[in-house]
């Protein structure tokens, strides 16, 4: 099954519940770095095979809740979806591991995570960014002058 277009969570959910493996599989050159598909996924119950590409891989890195597999390699991702539909512990694993990660980063544990840090900030004066247009040294200059954090190297008159 392939979604062009919108599609409800309600019927997403539909979707997940007929599917035994999801399926994020993306083109690396696309204009976008990741999908709310792949959260879909993770969040499914369902074991979740995805393509290779560096979101997908940092999410994998700290979870290991999915099968990643080589963009455009469709002997590789056929492979793939034989093995886990023949392994129930590792169909399991990702499941668990998946849902564990979804649990995590779904927005209420980002928005408490978010909500924390700004916490610290506004009670310690020290841990403050300088407000906009100001710098210790002055003024922020625009243009060709002065940007914070920059040095300028300029040759000395010889």
């Amino acid at each position: 099954m392939t979604i062009t277009g919108y599609a409800s969570r309600e019927t997403i959910d539909l979707y997940h519940a007929a599917t035994d493996i999801c399926l994020a599989l993306h083109v690396p050159q696309s204009s976008f770095a990741a999908s709310a598909g792949v959260t879909w996924a993770l969040s499914s119950g369902k074991p979740t095979i995805a393509t290779k590409i560096p979101s997908f891989l940092e999410i994998n890195q700290k979870a290991e809740c999915m099968v990643l597999v080589t963009p455009n390699a469709v002997h590789e991702l056929s492979w793939q979806i034989s093995k886990l539909a023949a392994d129930r512990d590792l169909q399991a694993r990702l499941v668990r591991n998946a849902l564990h990660y979804a649990a995590d980063n779904g927005w209420p544990e980002v928005t408490n995570r978010l909500v924390t840090v700004y916490r610290e900030l506004v009670s310690d004066p020290a841990r403050r960014a300088p407000s906009a247009g100001v710098h210790e040294g002055g003024p922020v200059q625009r243009g060709r002058e002065r940007t914070p954090g920059c040095t300028s190297l300029r040759r000395r008159p010889s």
